[in-house]
């Protein structure tokens, strides 16, 4: 049963999907958070507290992803949440390039809202979406499937971009380690964001959110 979904060409795409975004999302947070403690000298209680507009992004936008539009166009939701985290992204990356370790959390509240409020869009729908691709009998097999992938991704995520950070900070300090971790998240989302076009265009109602 678990072979037989991998022929199926939407569900191929949605498990690509899921590992290059949380493998991306998972890394760069993990790197915003050292460049934070290592560069500005942040406890992690700020640190954490610096990341907070990010989750509020995403509880903003979340309720919008799960109503009638969600469920309508998910697909197109899913790829707008992309889109706003890629500005979100560059954004965070525009600011630590200007503010260097100087950086504030008030600085970096508008670029972390809007990257967390696409990560909302794409959060709610793209389980529904991804599980579209398969058969009743094989939903669960498939939800197996896309946990495995998703775990594997973001320990691939953290692995190569903690590795990055760490690679670079020494000679090029803590801007210069984190921007490109930020250059390399973003091209991975919009990598995602063209594979999401052979995602299935409709979502499982019961697997919504």
């Amino acid at each position: 049963m678990v072979t037989s979904i991998w022929r199926k060409r939407e569900f191929r795409a949605g498990s690509a999907f899921v590992m290059l975004f949380f493998g991306s999302m998972v890394g760069m947070f993990f790197a915003i958070t050292l460049f934070l403690q290592i560069g500005c000298g942040y406890s992690p209680l700020h640190a954490g507290l610096t990341t907070l507009p990010w989750s509020l992004g995403t509880m903003a936008s979340m309720g919008v992803a799960q109503g009638k539009f969600g469920t309508a166009w998910p697909r197109r939701i899913i790829q707008a949440g992309i889109i706003a985290m890629v500005v979100g992204i560059g954004g965070t990356a525009l600011t630590i390039h200007a503010f260097g370790t100087g950086t504030s959390s008030w600085e970096l509240i508008p670029a972390l809202f809007a990257a967390g409020f696409g990560m909302g869009l794409v959060f709610a729908p793209f389980f529904g979406t991804v599980l579209a691709a398969v058969e009743d009998h094989e939903v669960g097999s498939a939800s197996g499937v896309v946990e495995a992938v998703q775990q594997l991704g973001s320990a691939f995520g953290v692995a190569g971009l903690g590795t990055l950070f760490f690679g670079r900070i020494a000679a090029h300090g803590a801007v210069g380690a984190a921007i490109p971790v930020f250059a390399i998240t973003a091209g991975v989302l919009v990598v995602a964001w063209a594979i999401a076009f052979w995602m299935p265009k409709t979502a499982r109602a019961d697997a919504m959110g």
